[in-house]
């Protein structure tokens, strides 16, 4: 019965942020290729250097408390006051910041014309703070289905607003900055109005570093994350061009919608739904077995076709500025393949390591990723999407590290999986593409290759790795028959 109710909660929590992620992702998405009809390449590079802004705010601003109220096996009355007053009191400082600095920082990446654009869409971290404490509040009771309604009702009415303004008022890239700080206040403000302990202005200036030590090493490497999640583009516009930056930020964009959704809402869903069960571990590590054979032998073969399909259709909607986005795309979606085994390890690590692991790993990573993307920046932007492919293998021996004494899989065995994966996703897609790609009606040829395709890789799942072929197929029977959640 518990094993039921584990799953039961898991796949519900799984649903909602599922939809909510994408609900935020795919309306950001359908603005930038609307915007794309109506703006140059260029000014999204400005975007792109906004949102390294922004995100650099929201991680300051958080300062480590989401993680903190989530992953304390007590919580007193007043921490989510506490907590609440320090974000907005450490958004207000940062906003203050970055609207001084403004000027300085679009100078730096080559967009000298973004200056206001900066100093007005930072707001949006003042808009998140709002919401920090009462998320975790929502997601620590898992009430997901929560969230995933702020998500929704905030990621679609900002996005009809965005366009709204950009079609039909002109506003053109600002309708951006409206979409990005609309929908953080919708969604917090709708978080805060949910959760089941609102906060007010409280300030113990005690229990705040007591949850900032329980968090602080988790914060520290969710802020050099944000670099390697959202450095490439302004690097791109600083060294080569921002009409390339946009290009590259826009197929970015577009790589996270499809390819990043899955796990995104794998990292929330996890987190708070293990933290809270540390008595339950042994079963919590088998499950992550299984969600290491599940994640690898789905998303593997998806990404294969993502690669060959997405490119094609984006480039038939995008106009001649946008036509360097066909092959970088292809590449950044390849380097998402060993995103399940990133994914699932370093979440092991984070709710079951102590902090000083995970801290040690992600600031390695990142001794490794600037050299990387400087020296792959000076051979031009398609250089710099391989280089994305070449940091996410180096990544791969850096992040399991600990997973043999954390999880009971080592290396060996993961790699095992994954190899196993794409030697069959290899054969499977390259006979029918051999057989079909000349076929002249690209319709059709594209059909058949990705029919034949997924036919031949569930024949040689079933053939050369039956274990894996039976665990898939009994999670998605038991899918089947559950239902609704």
């Amino acid at each position: 019965m518990k094993e039921l109710n584990f799953r039961v909660t898991a796949l519900a929590a799984y649903i909602w942020s599922f939809f909510e992620q994408l609900g935020r992702r795919a309306s950001g998405l359908i603005t930038t290729l609307v915007l794309t009809a109506l703006i140059a390449p260029e000014e999204y590079a400005i975007i792109a250097v906004c949102s390294l802004v922004i995100a650099l705010g929201n991680i300051i601003s958080d300062a480590g408390m989401r993680v903190a109220l989530i992953k304390s096996e007590k919580i007193e009355a007043n921490d989510y006051s506490v907590a609440f007053t320090a974000n907005i009191l450490i958004a207000c400082c940062y906003v203050l910041v970055a609207y001084l600095s403004a000027g300085a920082v679009s100078n730096l990446f080559g967009v000298s014309s973004g200056t206001r654009l900066i100093q007005v869409a930072t707001v949006a971290v003042i808009a998140n703070a709002i919401g920090y404490s009462s998320v975790a509040n929502l997601q620590r009771n898992l009430k997901f289905k929560l969230t995933g309604i702020a998500g929704l009702v905030s990621a679609v009415s900002s996005a009809a607003s965005a366009i709204c303004l950009a079609v039909w008022f002109d506003f053109g890239v600002w309708a951006i900055a409206f979409q990005i700080i609309s929908q953080a206040l919708i969604y917090n403000v709708l978080c805060f109005y949910f959760s089941l302990d609102r906060p007010v202005f409280c300030w113990n200036i005690v229990r705040f570093i007591e949850l900032f030590k329980t968090s602080y090493k988790v914060q520290i490497s969710n802020f050099l994350n944000v670099f390697t999640e959202q450095f490439n583009a302004p690097l791109i516009s600083a060294f080569l061009s921002a009409s390339l930056a946009g290009v590259y930020f826009l197929a970015t964009r577009v790589r996270d919608v499809i390819v990043g959704q899955l796990f995104t809402t794998l990292q929330q869903v996890l987190f708070p739904l293990f933290s809270g069960m540390h008595r339950d571990k042994k079963d919590i590590l088998s499950a992550y077995r299984k969600l290491l054979v599940l994640s690898v032998n789905i998303i593997v073969p998806a990404f294969t076709i993502l690669a060959f399909v997405l490119p094609f259709l984006l480039t038939s909607v995008l106009n001649e500025n946008w036509a360097q986005i066909r092959s970088i795309l292809s590449i950044l979606i390849l380097a998402a393949v060993l995103y399940p085994i990133h994914s699932i390890n370093l979440n092991a690590l984070k709710i079951h390591g102590d902090g000083s692991e995970f801290l040690e790993i992600e600031v390695f990573k990142k001794f490794l990723f600037f050299p990387i993307s400087i020296i792959a920046i000076q051979f031009g932007v398609i250089a710099l999407a391989w280089s994305e492919l070449i940091f996410s293998f180096a990544c791969f021996f850096v992040n399991t590290k600990y997973s043999a004494k954390i999880m009971g899989i080592g290396r060996i065995e993961q790699l095992s999986i994954f190899f196993k994966s794409a030697f069959i996703t290899l054969i499977a897609f390259s006979v029918p593409y051999v057989i079909f790609s000349g076929l002249d009606n690209l319709v059709v040829s594209t059909a058949l290759i990705i029919t034949t395709f997924m036919l031949l890789y569930t024949l040689l799942l079933w053939g050369l790795d039956r274990a894996s072929f039976s665990l898939l197929f009994s999670e998605v029977y038991h899918l089947v028959r559950r239902g609704k959640v």
